[in-house]
């Protein structure tokens, strides 16, 4: 351990400082007027968000004896996460969701499921990985159950809960049989070790089926789906778009790292993996995502929540992504990064609009909503646009994305994965499409209505998270080249 390990890990250290300020400046406070817990928390998340990529200039590496890999993956996900915490904390300064006067705990709950998630993406070792991601969903649930009055967001909480118990037994004792076989906790030792003297085809399925019901509920995907519409219906606004976009990612960067050492190996073709060991879990990964696209836009269809559609939706898009670790190529990562950063802004612009209306209706049935978006038509145009861009309608990022992902399946021969794909995709469509009309049924009627009074600084806010989408929209091949070029090295 030198000082070295220490400056390439500068963004977590930060995070944590960023806590203990929040902490200390909480018991030092005795009623004064002015309060910076939220400035205090995004001066942190800033200053860790320049140090990743002060960091990043400095080249991949291994640090505090290989448990952790500061490489292209890392970068990326530091950047989504540090990113998701800014936007959610200045999303909850106007929410009327959030008490101001359990702002301090709020925050520091946000920030330390920051903190785990940063841990979890460049984590090498298996328990300093499986910690990680605990301290992020458990922060996770806290969240969720911030509105102790609040009946649906406590029986999310208590389901992330019960969830998360069962999902890191299922990973303990998947780690624990590699332990046994392998004797080491590390993924590169374990896959040197994997690649001299494999499992058996009994304990590799076995291992594997237990890592992926454990990264299965943190994905929110079948069959731990149970969480994910519940906290996007109960838990506060922001908390919904905080936890739908960052838990899921948090599990995909650790599960990306535990399949490529543990269920894979480097091909002759660069830039390609193939199986390691005697099973074809690709299929079962197959049935996971096609179940999870189909029941998800099925269930969505049906719902008279925006919220809980929401939720359903993002099931349904999850289950897509798992198209893209079927193949573990270059371009299948490509892909997967890509609809992870423009899910980061549209789930978040979605579930922002959806505050401002929920504070001015105390609702979010549909057809309530309906009175508010007749007065409110820029903010209607921008959840429009936002939706249209998570089921990946052209000309939104989230069409060119969702087409990677097809092109891949194609590619590589997952034909009935890709017809169940396209029949998810247009079920999804149409329950996204019953959304919008919902909400902007009957608009001829607008002028007669007074308009909603929106603050000046909500509405600008929505047309920031506009702005990076239209510029996805019109740059797709340059981002593209750039996160290709990102994930070209990986450190185990």
């Amino acid at each position: 351990m030198s000082i070295q390990d220490f400056i390439f890990v500068l963004p977590e250290i930060f995070l944590a400082l960023t806590i203990c300020f929040i902490l200390v400046a909480e018991i030092t406070y005795h009623g004064e007027k002015i309060r910076l817990v939220s400035a205090t928390a995004l001066v942190g998340l800033g200053t860790a968000l320049l140090q990743s990529v002060i960091v990043m200039m400095k080249g991949p590496a291994r640090v505090f004896s290989g448990s952790m890999a500061i490489d292209g993956l890392t970068f990326f996900f530091r950047i989504l996460f540090i990113g998701l915490g800014a936007i959610t904390i200045i999303s909850s300064v106007t929410s009327k969701e959030i008490n101001p006067t359990m702002r301090a705990e709020y925050t520091v709950l946000l920030v330390a499921s920051c903190l785990g998630m940063c841990v979890s993406a460049s984590a090498t070792d298996v328990v300093l990985g499986f910690l990680a991601l605990q301290l992020s969903i458990m922060s996770g649930y806290f969240l969720a159950g911030y509105s102790k009055w609040h009946p649906p967001g406590n029986e999310a909480a208590i389901k992330i809960m019960i969830g998360n118990v069962t999902a890191a037994a299922f990973l303990a004792y998947g780690l624990a049989m590699i332990f046994a076989s392998t004797g080491q906790l590390n993924m590169q030792d374990i896959h040197i070790s994997l690649m001299s003297s494999g499992l058996s085809q009994k304990e590799t399925l076995m291992t594997f089926v237990f890592i992926l019901f454990a990264i299965c509920f943190p994905l929110g995907i079948f069959p731990f789906h149970f969480w994910s519409p519940d906290v996007a219906e109960g838990a506060p606004t922001p908390v919904s778009s905080f936890l739908s976009v960052g838990i899921k990612s948090a599990a995909l960067a650790l599960g990306l790292r535990l399949i490529m050492a543990l269920f894979a190996q480097p091909a002759l073709t660069l830039g390609q993996w193939q199986i390691l060991g005697q099973l074809e879990w690709p299929r079962i990964l197959a049935v996971i995502s096609s179940v999870s696209m189909l029941y998800g836009a099925l269930l969505a269809f049906r719902q008279q929540s925006a919220k809980r559609l929401m939720g359903y939706l993002l099931v349904s898009q999850t289950g897509a992504l798992l198209m893209g670790m079927l193949v573990l190529d270059d371009r299948g990562i490509t892909a997967i990064l890509f609809n992870l950063l423009v899910e980061l802004i549209a789930v978040t612009g979605v579930f922002y609009v959806l505050s401002v209306f929920y504070d001015e209706a105390k609702t979010d049935n549909l057809e309530k909503l309906k009175l508010i978006t007749k007065r409110a038509i820029p903010e209607t145009i921008a959840l429009i646009f936002f939706v249209m861009c998570i089921v990946g309608l052209p000309p939104t990022p989230g069409f060119f994305g969702k087409f990677a992902l097809f092109e891949i399946a194609l590619r590589y021969g997952w034909s009935l994965l890709l017809i169940v794909a396209i029949l998810s995709m247009t079920i999804s469509v149409i329950a996204a499409s019953r959304l919008i009309y919902n909400m902007v049924g009957g608009l001829g009627a607008v002028y007669s209505e007074r308009a909603l009074v929106v603050d000046s600084w909500r509405r600008v806010f929505i047309y920031v998270l506009l702005a990076p989408l239209v510029v996805a929209a019109v740059f797709v091949q340059p981002i593209f080249e750039w996160l290709g070029k990102s994930i070209k090295f990986i450190l185990w």
